[in-house]
């Protein structure tokens, strides 16, 4: 969403009438004064600092302004989430909107070197994020949609016209860069197979479009004399191919493989007019470096990071093959095919380490799912869906739609069948951040080096990723929320008693890497002993002699709203100060208790 206007929500009457009408409770009962009171006699006292802090991050800027209070500074780019229930009519793009949203501005990690949603969004130039806490309600429909969001919005609509589920889905995401139709269950599939490369628009999509237009413009000049004697049809096609790539690199969202694609074309047919060989390594650096300098937190986008990468590992490590363009049958499909399976097996080894760093998991059969889905992909649905583009217009695009989707079938069978064969994907422990920094410089080494020097930083690449592959997992994780304490056994996590939510169930057990849980229960206060270390767990208001005359050897505060106060000063500790700025904590336990944080 843009130009975001943020005012705070005024109560109906209604709402106060009923508060009243409730009784009040009782503000010196017993269950109150423990909950509220400060200095309340041999109990912690109130976490002054933290609370101070809340006060601070929540303070907002507003100003009167048309009898309502509104937001001095709004940001101008937002994210919103919108559930189901709150869409009875569904918005469209360019619409203006009215909702009310519970909005923030910053996103936490839950786990050290985790995603990081708030330089994805600054990335995007996206300020914050919210979730609608009511229904929607439309002001004014389409307005101020520039030219490329309309063909947008008409091809979107064409699609779903004679394309159905997941062919919609799948259609969407291949012409013009939607993947937000693909449900979860096909794009797990899709990840697992190995083929999701081709549902992100990229250097395939673009050379397929610049090839096939291309091809064909040449095609019909070359079949009028006057014009093929006296014109530069080679030139002529060419400006038509860019025109074409710059029209689907529009239509596609403009994403950052689909714009290094677009430059490296647009270098290339400025090299063939000048006649120049085109130097591929040089004319991806500069593309990197134009599009760092438009965005430099694109450097930490992992598109551009899998996108560069993949594009160099194909011009720097794929040998050159002759073959005699009028050789066998046989030959040829032998080329290709085998073409496919080496450069598949060298992109998932070298792109190994993001892939463990971002994903947590590697596709083992990703060669045999892409032998068919490429030559599908590039043969049948792509040329389809070019011309089905071209007919729009013309409204005549029903029939090669319908072809289209036939031929995304085999593509989505191809992934389901793949995804399901057991061992299809390995989930592996998660590579840290600055772990991948330091397999990528070897990796660059291995490109540079000389051939005998080149295998042994090959050798130091395998031992290196097998070794932090296997970097033993912390033993005791504490939520960046202050919900739940979780411990690493042998074989299962135990949870403490505070989990209720099965979407945080499902994280934890998949960045440990295990399936079987237990619970760990934790009332108010618990002792745990893990390798000879004594933890002091607080999870409410206790009294002051069990901080104080414990022995343990870290206290843990996770109450949220109580400080563990100065007796705790001599001991090693975490307090809710430290959750909030922090956020998560991470410990290793050995001689000594090593702590990493989610907010690192």
């Amino acid at each position: 969403m843009t130009n975001v206007e943020l005012s705070k929500i005024k109560y109906k009457n209604s709402k106060k009438e009923k508060s009243k009408s409730k009784s009040k409770p009782d503000i010196y009962s017993k269950k109150n004064i423990y909950k509220h009171y400060t200095n309340l006699n041999q109990y912690i006292d109130i976490d002054r600092l933290a609370s101070s802090y809340d006060n601070q991050y929540l303070e907002v800027n507003w100003i009167s302004k048309n009898d309502q209070y509104v937001a001095k500074n709004p940001p101008k780019n937002v994210t919103i989430i919108i559930p189901s229930r709150n869409l009875p009519h569904l918005p469209k793009i360019g619409d203006i909107i009215s909702t009310n949203v519970f909005f923030n501005n910053k996103s936490s990690k839950i786990f050290p070197n985790d995603f990081d949603f708030e330089i994805y969004n600054k990335s995007r130039k996206i300020s914050g994020f919210g979730i609608t806490t009511s229904d929607i309600s439309i002001l004014r429909s389409n307005s101020n949609l520039g030219f490329f969001e309309k063909l947008r919005i008409t091809i979107s609509s064409k699609i779903d016209k004679h394309l159905i589920n997941n062919q919609s889905a799948i259609a969407k995401a291949l012409l013009i860069g939607d993947k937000s139709y693909i449900n979860n269950k096909l794009n797990n599939n899709i990840i697992n197979s190995g083929i999701s490369h081709l549902l992100s628009i990229s250097g395939f999509h673009i050379a397929l479009a610049g090839s096939f237009f291309f091809i064909i413009t040449r095609y019909i000049l070359s079949r009028n004399e006057y014009i093929a004697l006296n014109y530069n049809i080679k030139f002529i096609a060419g400006f038509i191919a860019i025109i074409a790539c710059f029209f689907y690199l529009n239509i596609s969202g403009a994403k950052i493989p689909t714009q290094r694609a677009f430059l490296i074309a647009l270098i290339g047919f400025l090299a063939m007019l000048k006649y120049e060989k085109l130097n591929l390594n040089r004319a991806l650096g500069l593309i990197a470096i134009i599009i760092i300098l438009i965005n430099p937190y694109n450097v930490v986008n992992i598109g551009f990071q899998l996108s560069f990468l993949a594009v160099y590992i194909i011009i720097n490590f794929t040998k050159k093959q002759n073959y005699i363009i009028s050789s066998n049958l046989i030959n040829r499909f032998n080329y290709y095919f085998g073409s496919i399976i080496s450069i598949s097996l060298l992109i998932q080894f070298y792109t190994a380490p993001l892939l463990l760093y971002s994903f947590s998991k590697i596709s083992t059969l990703s060669p045999i799912a892409n032998i068919i889905a490429i030559p599908v992909t590039s043969f049948v649905t792509m040329p389809l869906g070019f011309i089905s583009l071209l007919l729009i217009p013309l409204n005549l695009e029903k029939y090669t739609l319908q072809a289209m989707g036939y031929s995304i079938n085999i593509i989505e069978l191809c992934a389901y069948f793949i995804s399901n064969i057991k061992y299809s994907y390995i989930s592996l422990s998660k590579i840290l951040g600055y772990n991948t920094y330091l397999l990528f410089i070897i990796f660059i080494l291995i490109s540079i080096t000389s051939s005998k020097i080149k295998y042994l930083f090959l050798s130091i690449y395998i031992i290196a990723t097998i070794y932090m592959i296997n970097l033993k997992k912390y033993d005791l994780a504490f939520d960046p929320r202050q919900k739940f304490f979780v411990i690493n056994r042998q074989n299962e996590i135990s949870f403490s008693n505070n989990v209720k939510s099965n979407r945080d169930l499902e994280k934890w057990l998949n960045y440990y890497n295990k399936k079987n849980i237990t619970n760990n229960s934790c009332n108010d206060y618990c002792y745990i002993e893990i390798k000879n270390k004594k933890f002091l767990i607080v999870t409410s208001r206790v009294k002051k002699d069990i901080i104080c005359n414990s022995n343990y050897d870290y206290i843990v505060n996770l109450s949220k709203k109580y400080s563990l106060g100065e007796c705790s000063n001599n001991k090693k500790k975490i307090e809710n100060i430290d959750f909030k700025v922090r956020g998560g904590h991470f410990l290793i336990i050995d001689n000594d208790i090593k702590v990493d944080y989610s907010n690192q």
